[in-house]
């Protein structure tokens, strides 16, 4: 099988950075930033039969977790030179640690 101009041959073993899937420009409008609005064509919970079985339960404890906190706040911002990447897994991409200025309410 070709692919992109690379030869793959049959029993060849490959390694897929499912984490890289998230991150194509040409799906993706400025893919390395953090877009809570992002329209959700992402691959994080799997697609059709390999769907995640808990997605929906996930999702629904994201927004009922983010709805509370937010519900606190009157605005918050990233620290963006304080931002730690993580550099070692092949897996998971991301921050290991993201700084965040917060302005509560009273």
């Amino acid at each position: 099988m070709d692919v992109r101009d690379k030869c793959i041959t049959k029993g060849s073993q490959l390694l897929i950075g499912v984490g890289a899937a998230n991150r194509d420009p040409g799906v993706f409008k400025d893919p390395e930033q953090l877009k809570l609005d992002r329209e959700h064509k992402h691959l994080g919970y799997g697609v059709g039969a390999f769907r995640c079985i808990g997605a929906r339960l996930a999702q629904l404890q994201a927004h009922v977790g983010l709805q509370g906190w937010l519900s606190h706040i009157k605005y918050y911002e990233p620290v963006p030179d304080k931002v730690v990447w993580r550099t070692s897994s092949f897996v998971q991409r991301g921050p290991a640690c993201l700084p965040v200025k917060i302005d509560w309410n009273d």
